[in-house]
């Protein structure tokens, strides 16, 4: 076979590139590489309370002192306190899928790099593509509320001598002046950001503590003005009904960036597998007491919300009376917004960073810093970006797009780890196993080296001795024994190889390792439960306890019912008021079927095995808390404006056209498939020979 029949086979390999297999490629999964997953070229040198800052104080800014008076007099009034808890409940479900995989896949990109392994390239840019756009906006409403806060406390002095000096007819998009205090307050922010990450993060957690002390202050006065009659004078509790309460949960939900901003700077963290869990369930419980806390003394306090004016809570304390308090909370406002704006940037940077590495968006964009090791071509563009669109975008228009790429995100994220549950095989770092009494779980090794142990501190004891007397050592289904030499051979978590990295380089006591290995052993499951569901639902002795492709196709089915059943239910229950009109017996009967159909649909989710992988952070009550998490999200996007929807579709356009003429032939995986082709091909001619 000649060179000339080597090219035609690769033509012919393009030529036949169809429909069907392009749609094939749109669901390729990310290779991910077990032994690789502590290489980075981000420092890693997060601790825990440096995410808890991160994650906090990116939240609480925007989400205090803009969102909740936005949401209370635009959307919920009082009812807005049961808007906190819908959309707390929300992120605390979502944010317990999150840290299952960021102990997974310890990497920048968060619910991006998690789509992108679970369920393909083209969903994972869905979502990376999305978030973007969604904190950038969140950028440009902090810097411009910023502004605005700073205006206030200069009696509006600013937009006075702006207005004078310069003609500006915008209208109701462009707005009635360029806000160029918005402007530079986000090139200062993005020459912080594009220093060291420990500097951002310090430089957060202070404003951090400052800004809640601030907030205590207004709570504490709002409760000491209480006024029950505020609930109850008209328009009432319920001021715009169920719709209005579903409309402030899904506006305030984007403000809990919390989640993505901790896990996308997990790749920066220390000891990633250990305490990024930690730090969304701490920074979620944090946020959402404030969150309550300053919706129900603003509304018990205050009556009537001024809705021309997005500045409220410092007008709040004006109108009882208080006013040296509120110049403190436009001190608190100030201090806030400058955290969510360090919050975001960071944030969106290792997004995009994340993204442009698998060479779906530019590759510029992945380039990192040698003296920083900060993504600072990423910084810097996203940065101009930025304070671009805050100086001449109006607020409003930027507050109506906001909270799709959120929800769409956390439902993604619970439909991925239902994936990752009940499909065979394991994605990510798990946890070997090492003791012989459990036979619960049997485990894998992450990193193996056959020279390390690592209590030789701790004990002198060899493993010989401590199984000396031992009449019986367990043996496993694949004749794997558990002796000695096997716990001698102990397996390295990412978190210990950080660890003896750092100790290799203050003493020569550890040898170099061994090239790392991937061992999988049988599992030894217990026949009386089906994972985290234990005590509901009791498998027959028959059944399978392991994954397979055909109970997999069943869980994937009764997923698919689900959601479907979710989207119906939710469309009809927010415009039930618009068919009541109508016979309502029907709508009735369909509420009644999907509603069966639901329930069904969770049942056989439930019925099938799931993976026991020992990991470092599992979900708890799965299926049940990522399906209690879809449905919510589904009911919140529902309620979404159509200029949201709008937004998304016209975002959507645009990043179709950069993957398609861009991504889908420069992202690595596409690459390395056709590498294989290749070498296939090349394989083909030598045997032929």
């Amino acid at each position: 076979m000649s060179n000339v029949s080597l090219s035609e086979n690769i033509y012919n390999y393009y030529r036949d590139m169809t429909i069907s297999s392009i749609c094939s490629n749109l669901w390729r999964k990310k290779t991910v590489i077990t032994s690789n997953l502590h290489d980075s070229k981000l420092k890693r040198c997060l601790g825990l309370l440096d995410l808890i800052g991160l994650g906090i104080g990116s939240s609480l800014g925007v989400g205090v002192y803009i969102m909740t008076s936005y949401a209370i007099s635009k959307d919920a009034g009082p009812s807005f306190v049961i808007s906190v808890i819908i959309a707390g409940l929300a992120t605390l479900f979502a944010g317990l899928c999150y840290a299952e995989f960021s102990a997974r896949l310890p990497r920048a990109g968060s619910s991006y790099y998690y789509t992108y392994v679970t369920l393909g390239e083209f969903c994972g840019f869905v979502i990376g593509w999305n978030m973007i756009l969604e904190h950038i906006i969140t950028t440009c409403i902090a810097a411009k509320a910023w502004s605005q806060y700073l205006d206030y406390m200069l009696n509006g002095t600013i937009k006075s001598v702006i207005d004078e000096n310069m003609s500006w007819n915008g209208g109701e998009v462009w707005g009635e002046s360029p806000d160029i205090v918005a402007f530079l307050i986000i090139l200062v922010i993005t020459l912080i950001v594009a220093m060291k990450a420990r500097l951002s993060t310090v430089l957060l957690m202070v404003l951090t503590f400052f800004n809640i002390l601030i907030v205590m202050c207004f709570v504490c006065i709002g409760y000491f003005h209480v006024k029950h009659d505020n609930w109850t004078e008209p328009p009432g509790f319920f001021a715009h009904g169920f719709t209005g309460v579903l409309s402030g949960a899904s506006t305030l939900i984007f403000t809990f960036t919390n989640i993505e901003a901790i896990t996308s700077a997990s790749e920066e963290a220390k000891e990633p597998t250990r305490v990024t869990s930690s730090a969304i369930t701490y920074s979620i419980f944090i946020c959402s007491i404030v969150y309550f806390c300053i919706s129900t003394s603003a509304t018990l306090s205050l009556h009537h919300f001024p809705e021309d004016s997005l500045i409220a809570l410092p007008h709040v304390l004006s109108n009882l009376h208080i006013h040296g308090a509120s110049s403190v909370i436009a001190v608190g406002g100030l201090i806030g917004l400058l955290a969510s704006l360090i919050g975001s940037l960071f944030y969106l940077t290792r997004q995009v960073y994340s993204i442009s590495n698998d060479r779906l968006i530019l590759k510029c964009l992945s380039r990192v810093s040698s003296k920083w090791n900060i993504p600072v071509y990423s910084v810097i563009l996203l940065g101009l970006v930025s304070a671009i669109i805050s100086l001449v975008l109006e607020f409003e228009i930027l507050l109506q797009v906001v909270s799709i790429g959120t929800l769409l995100s956390y439902s993604v994220l619970a439909v991925s780890v239902i994936c990752v549950r009940y499909q065979p095989g394991t994605v990510g770092l798990y946890v070997e196993y090492e003791d012989p009494d459990d036979i619960n779980f049997m485990q894998c090794t992450d990193f193996n080296y056959s020279h390390l142990q690592l209590d030789a501190n701790k004990s002198n004891v060899s493993a010989e001795e401590r199984f000396r007397g031992c009449d019986k050592i367990p043996k496993h289904t694949n004749g794997y024994s558990t002796g000695a030499s096997a716990l001698i051979r102990k397996s390295v978590s990412f978190d210990d190889k950080y660890r003896l990295d750092r100790m290799s380089e203050q003493t020569n006591y550890y040898q170099s390792p061994r090239d790392s290995t991937y061992t999988r052993l049988d599992s030894v499951v217990s026949s009386t439960s089906n994972g985290n569901v234990s005590g509901l639902l009791r498998l027959p002795s028959d059944i399978v306890l392991e994954p397979t492709e055909s109970t997999w196709k069943t869980a994937a089915i009764g997923l698919l019912i689900y959601i479907t059943c979710s989207c119906v239910l939710s469309i009809i229950t927010l415009y039930a008021e618009f068919l009541l009109h109508l016979d309502s017996w029907w709508m009735l009967l369909i509420i009644f079927v999907f509603s069966i159909l639901l329930i069904s649909a969770t049942v056989l989710i439930v019925r099938q095995p799931e993976n026991r992988t020992k990991l470092y952070f599992r979900t708890p009550y799965v299926p049940f808390i990522p399906l209690l998490a879809i449905l919510i999200n589904v009911f919140l996007l529902a309620s979404l404006s159509f200029m949201c929807w709008i937004r998304f579709l016209l975002w959507m356009a645009l990043g179709l056209l950069l993957y398609f003429g861009y991504g889908y032939r420069n992202s690595l995986e596409y690459q390395t498939d056709e590498q294989e082709v290749v070498l296939y091909e090349i394989t083909d001619e030598s045997n032929a020979h």
